[in-house]
């Protein structure tokens, strides 16, 4: 587990590093961070739901019934 975790925040260092480094040559700095931080969030978001950790699918399953019952 501690491994997909270690996975998934080294992939999201490379997206925000790549996102910024991109986006601050072009844009205001607020903009930039902005931008990096959201897109940074959901690269994380995405690899910690693809690689199905344990702790994650139960908070997502609490989720999910919670949704379904309204």
């Amino acid at each position: 587990s501690i491994g997909k975790i270690t996975l998934g925040s080294l992939l999201m260092v490379l997206v925000a590093n790549t996102c910024y480094g991109f986006l601050s040559d072009r844009f205001s700095l607020i903009f930039s961070m902005l931008f990096t931080i959201i897109l940074a969030g959901l690269s994380y978001l995405f690899v910690i739901l693809i690689v199905r950790i344990d702790e994650i699918e139960v908070v997502k399953g609490k989720v999910l019934n919670k949704l379904r019952r309204k």
